[in-house]
């Protein structure tokens, strides 16, 4: 491809930057599905936001307003997928996209069989923001049953030039601080029959992997309907920078595409 561009110093406009990205992305995965500047978005989503603290000292409210700052509407309210039955699961199915906020207790995740097996009928994308819920004693996104809350402040990129990584800076493969307080991660540094997209700069555990739908994440766990995602966030109440805001956007994208 070629591209022209000013002599002389940067001079691009905001429309002559989005030309310039959806440039990138088109070249890096053959299409261009979704606003690549900022973590915008061409659609705007319908999105299930399940939290147990919209509104709290360490509340959810600064995730919920980003979103809605981009145009997407988000159902919010606290508790209220929690112990999900076949009713509830069936409703999740009328959203765009699922987000479950590290700020959950994770025993109304999985820990009861039925609760599990009714998530896994979930056909929507669901994006997971909590180890403790990705864990094989909830909803089996990874082998193990630990996690890791002393992770680093920024991560590894397997792949930088996945639409994931689209405005994000990344220096020697590690990408600028996403947070301003430690992720918390995984302990492990597979992800089964998932894709890893990203790993803890320091431990290379898991912080971001993709599983596709009606694909067991690893043997002998369970099978999901629809595609899922963990994508670590920090520990304590909302710290994301703004590199950390346009990589969760963009993974909001990539996931409702």
């Amino acid at each position: 491809m070629f591209l022209g561009v000013n002599a002389g110093p940067f001079a691009l406009t905001d429309v002559g930057q989005q030309l310039y990205l959806n440039s990138v992305q088109y070249l890096t995965s053959g299409i261009v599905t979704e606003n690549a500047g900022g973590g915008g978005s061409a659609t705007t989503l319908n999105i299930a936001f399940a939290s147990d603290k919209v509104g709290d000292a360490e509340d959810d409210l600064e995730y919920i307003a980003l979103l809605e700052s981009k145009g997407h509407t988000v159902n919010a309210v606290n508790n209220s997928w929690d112990n999900l039955d076949a009713t509830g699961a069936a409703t999740l199915n009328g959203y765009d996209l699922v987000l479950i906020s590290r700020n959950t207790n994770s025993g109304n995740f999985g820990s009861d069989e039925t609760v599990r097996a009714n998530w896994m009928s979930v056909t929507t994308p669901v994006i997971v923001l909590s180890s403790y819920i990705a864990r094989n004693s909830r909803l089996q996104l990874f082998d193990s049953g630990g996690f890791d809350e002393g992770g680093s402040l920024n991560v590894t990129s397997v792949d930088p030039n996945h639409p994931l990584f689209i405005g994000i800076n990344i220096t020697d493969g590690v990408t600028d601080d996403l947070v301003t307080l430690p992720l918390h991660v995984t302990d492990v540094t597979t992800a089964g029959n998932g894709t890893i997209y990203a790993t803890d700069s320091a431990s290379g555990n898991v912080a971001i992997a993709e599983w596709d739908a009606n694909t067991a994440a690893y043997a002998g766990g369970g099978v999901a309907a629809g595609r899922r995602m963990f994508f670590a966030v920090n520990v304590g109440g909302y710290a994301l920078t703004s590199t950390g805001e346009t990589l969760f956007l963009n993974a909001v994208n990539h996931m409702a595409k």
